[in-house]
């Protein structure tokens, strides 16, 4: 099939809905999309568009673009078809928004294709960060930092110091609780109290005798009660 000829040399003033064809042109025009724009000849090539973002510079910027078949607003820069530009993309029947509008303007949503959500909801004065699965999310809030998950959770720093500080920390397991160190593992305080069902050590066992220990059930404090994951969901 023999090229389209391109579209020159016309002026077109105002704003055009317009499709995208192709997202990922290549070559040595990797910030430009291709379009079909149904109001115009549909004989010519539309010369591939640049799409506005609102910061834009040497390799650094903003970077959101449009999916294959999304309509966008598209305009001519100087009224040039040379030249056009995506300014915007819409909803339509066809291309719904995930949240609906009636949760506008105090829920704010932004959403990628694959269902990661980052969530600015003024109601519950919190800010959420959850994934596709709908179970593991950052939530913060003016009271807590709340990272949850049913899958591992990992805290790495291979070569450097992970630090905790806080009034109290308690940590606690459903089924086990360990402390483990490669060289050394230290617990210490002015009164450092170890309880439970039962005890055991070993290895070898050093005891200071100036120190004071306690043996003693204790129940940790100001462990923060998980948020229901039907919560996240939306």
């Amino acid at each position: 099939m023999a090229p389209r000829p391109q579209a020159t040399g016309a002026r077109l003033h105002g704003t055009f809905v317009g499709k995208v064809i192709d997202n990922a042109p290549g070559g040595a025009t990797p910030h430009l999309v291709e379009l079909m724009i149904p109001a115009l000849d549909a004989s010519l090539a539309m010369p591939l568009a640049r799409v506005l973002t609102p910061f834009a510079a040497a390799g650094a910027g903003y970077v959101w673009w449009p999916a294959v078949d999304e309509q966008v607003l598209v305009t001519f820069i100087d009224g040039r078809v040379e030249m056009p530009v995506v300014i915007g993309s819409l909803w339509h029947p066809e291309n719904k928004p995930p949240e609906p509008a009636a949760d506008a303007p105090k829920h704010a949503v932004l959403r990628t294709k694959g269902g990661l959500r980052l969530i600015f909801d003024d109601d519950a004065e919190r800010i959420v960060l959850v994934h596709s699965d709908g179970e593991t999310a950052l939530l913060l809030d003016d009271k807590t930092v709340i990272l949850q998950s049913k899958k591992d959770i990992a805290i790495e720093a291979a070569a450097g110091v992970v630090g905790i500080a806080a009034k109290e920390v308690a940590v606690s397991g459903a089924d086990a609780v360990v402390y483990k160190g490669t060289t050394s593992a230290t617990v210490a305080g002015a009164k450092t109290t170890i309880g439970g069902g039962g005890l055991a050590l070993s290895g070898m066992l050093q005891l200071n005798p100036a120190g004071a220990a306690a043996l003693s059930p204790a129940t940790p404090k100001g462990v923060v009660s998980p948020v229901s994951p039907g919560k996240l969901k939306k």
